[in-house]
């Protein structure tokens, strides 16, 4: 019983797939694994967008809940502490606050032809940091991040979309 049981690990671990990944191999951004197990690595863009409105903070940091309300977007995370607002995941199909998806995300095409931003659901991300430049000026810097999924229910791997810079600029042209 003991050797059957050896030979059956033994057997087991011969068949599964080994993936060497020294210094050369790890992946330099985030990896995102497909249904069908495969890697795909993603470039990552950290950088939002960084603007400066002429605003104390504390009149930024009062306008920000109701400028978010304003675009559509729920307030999931606030920490008031680092004057930080957003939402880590929430989802929108077609519109978010009256603007077609495509304005603020692109996603690519769907197989006929149409925006996936707006034809798929997205699942969204986006978090406002302000800071300090001085006693009358602002530093407003929004991040906003979003992946795609097929509404037909059939179970596809989510798209990666990139933004395009108009939500982020929104949110800060609203707090001038």
């Amino acid at each position: 019983m003991r050797r059957f049981t050896l030979l059956a690990l033994i057997s087991v671990s011969a068949c599964s797939p080994t993936v060497a990944r020294g210094p050369s191999m790890a992946p330099s951004g985030p990896t995102f694994i497909t249904g069908s197990g495969s890697f795909i690595e993603l470039a990552e863009d950290k950088r939002g967008l960084l603007a400066r409105v002429p605003v104390p903070i504390d009149s930024a940091w009062a306008a920000l809940p109701s400028v978010y309300a304003e675009l559509g977007i729920d307030i999931g995370t606030m920490i008031s502490a680092a004057h930080r607002i957003g939402n880590l995941e929430f989802i929108a199909t077609r519109r978010l606050g009256g603007v077609r998806l495509d304005e603020y995300f692109r996603c690519g095409r769907t197989s006929a032809g149409a925006s996936a931003a707006n034809s798929y659901r997205l699942y969204i991300s986006i978090l406002t940091d302000l800071a300090p430049v001085s006693a009358g000026e602002t530093e407003v810097h929004t991040l906003a991040q979003a992946s795609a999924r097929s509404n037909s229910g059939a179970s596809r791997d989510p798209v990666m979309c990139t933004s395009t810079g108009e939500l982020e600029g929104r949110i800060a042209e609203a707090l001038r």
